[in-house]
């Protein structure tokens, strides 16, 4: 994971603003569902996690075996690049799987893969939010047709001659579905769940320097699994989406029998609420007037702990 820099207060005006319309993602959860700590006078999270820091959140449940849930979190974070021309935010996007017992990962009864979509750049695959089940607005690339092609896909593919987690991701790379309308850039990372190459969860000395615990529940097991970090322009607005972007996580599970595979897919974002954003809502849940779109930017984000790397 990445190591926590030095930070300073910096006025991130950008980032996010375009949050204000996308609250309302409610299969995605937020820091306010977990509880994040928020830096003082302020409403921005401040959610550290052995030694990484994270400004937003995003949990999503799939289905999964062995009656064990599952939560994969994404936290993101924005830096910005000391002495850069142009102004240069480093963006960080990492993916915890969070699992009642990690018993059901070192069985040795079950093989598990998990696979992320990602730009070709390590980023987002959309730049809007994509709600939790994957099936993504029209256009955007994802239906309900294409979300089942891909998980057909991949359960076949596990069924083959000594399948790996790697030969599978190759495999779907190389032979997307046909009803999936995405980007020939898209890139299919496999990080194995299960056997020796498999991260392992957090464990309570690394956990030492946490304030958060990301997932629910809180007795669950927190794996990180897999990281990305990208250089972007913040004059040109790519800071702003593939700060906010989405991207598709897929979940395998597959016995060495004659177990019918079983896959789950997902789209993770950060989703920019918390505990104290929430209380700037009305008691209907409806804005005031007053507290515009422009006072949550300013309030959320002048006063938010960004990173400086020299």
């Amino acid at each position: 994971m990445f190591s926590s820099p030095v930070s300073r207060t910096t006025a991130s005006f950008l980032l996010l603003s375009y949050f204000t319309h996308t609250l309302a993602q409610s299969d995605v959860l937020s820091c306010a569902n977990v509880s994040c700590p928020i830096l003082n006078n302020s409403a921005v999270a401040d959610c550290t996690v052995a030694g990484a820091r994270y400004s937003v959140i995003g949990l999503v449940t799939p289905s999964s075996p062995s009656n064990s849930s599952l939560v994969w979190t994404i936290g993101v974070n924005q830096t910005l690049l000391q002495n850069a021309s142009p102004t240069t935010d480093i963006i960080d996007r990492a993916f915890y799987l969070g699992i009642d017992s990690s018993s059901v990962l070192t069985s040795g009864t079950i093989n598990a893969c998990s696979f992320f979509f990602t730009g070709s750049d390590g980023g987002p695959v959309f730049y809007d939010p994509v709600p939790g089940d994957c099936v993504a607005q029209t256009g955007s690339g994802f239906s309900g047709e294409c979300v089942d092609a891909l998980k057909r896909t991949v359960g076949d593919l596990s069924m083959s001659d000594d399948p790996t987690c790697t030969s599978i991701a190759t495999a779907l790379q190389d032979d997307l579905p046909p009803s999936c309308a995405l980007s020939s850039s898209i890139s299919i990372t496999a990080v194995p769940l299960t056997g020796d190459k498999a991260p392992q969860p957090i464990t309570a000395a690394q956990n030492q320097s946490s304030n958060c615990w990301p997932t629910l529940p809180k007795s669950n097991d927190l794996i990180p699994v897999f990281s990305s970090r990208i250089y972007t322009s913040y004059t040109n607005g790519t800071s702003i989406t593939t700060f906010s972007g989405t991207n598709p996580v897929m979940s395998l599970f597959f016995g060495d029998g004659d177990d019918s595979p079983t896959s789950e897919l997902v789209c993770l974002h950060p989703i920019a609420q918390n505990e104290a954003s929430i209380r700037t809502t009305s008691p209907n849940g409806a804005r005031e007037s007053n507290v515009s779109s422009s006072w949550l930017v300013a309030l959320l984000l002048v006063t938010s702990a960004s990173a400086v790397l020299v």
